[in-house]
């Protein structure tokens, strides 16, 4: 349940607040405290696990979209959070790669890999 909070709280995008920012901030702040305390339950435990808008791991998306935020504060939250994760990378590439084979149209047998008709880049992106 908490991981639906954060992911929601990150997704706020209403340009009319003024304390917008400041929303995203606390936003990033959770979701860094919550990823460090589930760090040593991970891979049993995948925090952030809930599909929305066919990404799996939206607040991760949204995580990885903050760190090129023209705003410097948010910029540097998570920048922080990205270095607070050195030596634990496999925790945010492991479910970026599982989502990008689940949408991608691989066909994979021990000798090869094939793509089975026009490659979508969006998903890449």
């Amino acid at each position: 349940m908490f991981s639906d909070v954060v992911t929601e709280d990150l997704g706020e995008s209403d340009s009319a607040d003024q304390s917008l920012t400041e929303k995203q901030e606390r936003a990033i702040k959770k979701f860094t405290i919550f990823w460090k305390f589930t760090a040593s339950d991970y891979p049993s435990y995948k925090p952030f696990e809930t599909e929305v808008a066919n990404k799996k791991y939206l607040a991760l998306h949204k995580m990885i979209n903050f760190l090129e935020d023209p705003d410097p504060t948010l910029r540097l939250s998570c920048r922080s959070w990205l270095s607070e994760s050195s030596g634990k990378y496999n925790r945010i590439l492991d479910p970026l790669i599982e989502e990008f084979i689940k949408n991608s149209n691989f066909k994979f047998n021990p000798e090869s890999i094939l793509i089975d008709g026009n490659f979508d880049t969006k998903s890449v992106i």
